[in-house]
């Protein structure tokens, strides 16, 4: 309720001298002998009455919090004006304040859930500019699900108040009935997934990496525990850039990677996200596929048969093996091809499967005395990096193998363009180069 009866009641309920008032005037008639207990109930019966039927926050006034609003969050001075006044009341306040996302671009006000990052894009028509015609990694990934959805009816898609963002607007459409927005609730998503899956449903629950991390008890008891076949897309992986601080996927492998029973996968180019999605949805398990932000590539037109825990070598080499996933093996084969005008013969490593890792092609690679680079979107600490060294560390092999990790440090991420942040930390292909070439020389 935004009207003026409700607006003028604020002020008074805000309002000091009305609030030294009321409680004046209650003590005034329970004073009143005999009947004083009983006026005072039929008054606060009366009020609590008017209340309900004005005031939509009721249900926080019958928990003793002061409600005060809905407020109109663009208007700064109503804000300040309600703010020092509330400072005055006793006891626990609510206030309720109503913004619209996007105020003042009609665009971006009538397709709110579009307008998160934005990057460049027509101000006439609210259209991104995309620098190809290349499509995303998002894109990619609704797409492959409606062609999953079409071969088989158990196949089903969750997103948690996020169908535009991952790109399930598509399927969606295409299969109303098997289409489940749960709101903004990743804990209850995980739970709902599991029950299905319990039920011999196929879900795919399509989510940001940063959103995933408030279920993490879910995916342990719900899903992992019980060796449930649910499939967590995880969107966003990495770097996001224009999304900011708090939307940077950074921390998934680390937190995924400790729970039992869960398999983790990254595509490096869109192929090999369609082939993993196939792959998903034929396992019969946990399963994590991490992609990242943004335009998906196509490195290579070769589909190779996805084994179990299997990595591919990309290309061979004599002198430094580089392992990375994902995102990260573009960057690889980047810093393959700089390396090799400075005869520098590198053997790249697509670690697809992140969780299991390849223990065979890892204890090969002892035999070969290779340095190992790894490369990684992911915090130092509990990435592919770490879980190469504990295998090396528990075989009693570290002793035999020299390994540079390379990944973001323990601490949060700034707002900013992509290749500025993988820059500033040293994982654009310039800075990886020349740490490989002053560590060999």
């Amino acid at each position: 309720n935004t009207g003026g009866i409700s607006n003028y009641l604020n002020k008074i309920r805000t309002n000091i001298l009305t609030s030294d008032f009321k409680a004046n005037v209650e003590r005034w008639i329970e004073g009143i002998p005999a009947v004083g207990k009983y006026m005072k109930k039929t008054v606060e019966l009366a009020q609590d009455s008017l209340e309900t039927i004005i005031i939509p926050g009721k249900l926080f006034e019958d928990m003793g919090i002061t409600y005060l609003g809905p407020i109109d969050g663009h208007n700064t001075q109503e804000l300040i004006d309600i703010f020092e006044k509330t400072k005055k009341l006793k006891g626990p306040k609510l206030i309720h304040v109503k913004t619209i996302k996007g105020k003042g671009y009609r665009i971006a006000e009538d397709t709110p859930s579009s307008y998160h990052g934005v990057g460049c894009f027509n101000i006439e028509t609210g259209e991104s500019v995309k620098k190809s015609g290349k499509i995303t990694y998002s894109e990619a990934f609704g797409n492959k699900m409606c062609e999953l959805a079409g071969k088989n009816e158990k196949i089903v898609a969750i997103t948690a108040a996020m169908p535009e963002g991952t790109k399930l607007d598509k399927f969606k459409e295409s299969y109303p009935n098997r289409f489940f927005d749960v709101g903004i609730a990743e804990q209850h998503a995980v739970t709902f997934a599991a029950g299905l899956a319990c039920a011999g449903i196929k879900p795919f629950f399509a989510v940001y990496s940063t959103f995933l991390q408030r279920a993490y008890d879910q995916i342990i008891i719900d899903v992992c525990m019980q060796k449930l076949p649910v499939v967590f897309c995880i969107d966003r992986a990495g770097i996001v850039g224009e999304d900011g601080e708090t939307h940077q996927g950074i921390f998934d492998l680390s937190y995924l990677s400790t729970i039992p029973n869960l398999t983790i996968m990254a595509p490096k180019d869109k192929l090999e996200l369609e082939q993993i999605l196939e792959f998903a949805t034929e396992y019969t398990e946990p399963i994590a596929i991490r992609y990242p932000r943004g335009e998906a590539e196509i490195i290579s037109e070769e589909c190779k048969k996805i084994e179990y825990g299997k990595w591919e070598v990309l290309e061979h080499g004599e002198d430094i093996a580089i392992i990375a996933a994902g995102k990260m093996v573009e960057k690889a084969i980047k810093v393959a091809k700089a390396l090799r005008t400075k005869v520098v013969s590198t053997e790249i490593i697509n670690a697809r499967f992140i969780n299991p890792i390849d223990e065979n092609l890892l204890l090969n690679l002892v035999t070969t005395n290779k340095k190992i680079y790894i490369i990684e979107d992911n915090i130092e600490h509990g990435g592919i990096g770490t879980k190469v060294i504990d295998f090396y560390n528990k075989n009693k092999l570290l002793n035999k193998i020299e390994i540079i990790k390379m990944a973001f440090p323990i601490t949060f991420i700034e707002h900013g363009k992509p290749e500025e942040l993988y820059k500033k930390y040293g994982l654009d292909v310039e800075s990886i180069v020349g740490k490989i070439l002053i560590d060999l020389n």
